[in-house]
């Protein structure tokens, strides 16, 4: 059986930590946008925000997917912090996953505890439309027709 060190414990216990910030993270998103949503704060392009399914999340670190009207749907990963989407990355770039990742976009949402519901909705609804605007770019190019 293998000895139960300081370092080891501490490991263990900043584990912990980032998964409960993650998860805070996770409900705080959800949250705001079901406010927003209720509030009629959804751009008109965008027509819902759903869970992920466990296997979506395990699989291909998918928390949520955001639906709209012209540029079908967009896979979200939601963290705690820019710190926690590196570290994030740099998991994915170990499993061989990042390319796939890169070639299917799959939006990082930042939900950072010290902001404000409202600042945490604009970032949101930036991304979406960073995403969205570059979706709608590249189905320009190839002449594909969203409507």
């Amino acid at each position: 059986m293998t000895e139960l060190t300081a370092d080891k414990l501490r490991s263990w216990s900043q584990y912990i930590d980032r998964r409960a910030a993650g998860k805070d993270a996770e409900v705080r998103f959800f949250a705001i946008c079901a406010a927003a949503k209720l509030q009629g704060f959804f751009p008109p392009w965008l027509e819902d925000i759903k869970k992920a399914s466990p296997e979506e999340d395990m699989l291909q670190g998918v928390d949520a997917w955001a639906f709209t009207t012209d540029a079908y749907e967009f896979k979200l990963n939601i963290k705690s912090s820019s710190r926690a989407l590196k570290l994030s990355e740099e998991k994915a770039k170990k499993r061989k996953v990042w390319k796939k990742q890169r070639r299917h976009l799959i939006v990082p949402i930042i939900v950072p505890p010290r902001k404000t519901d409202g600042q945490v909705w604009r970032h949101i609804i930036h991304q979406l439309t960073c995403a969205r605007n570059e979706r709608l770019a590249k189905f320009a190019a190839r002449g594909k027709d969203t409507s």
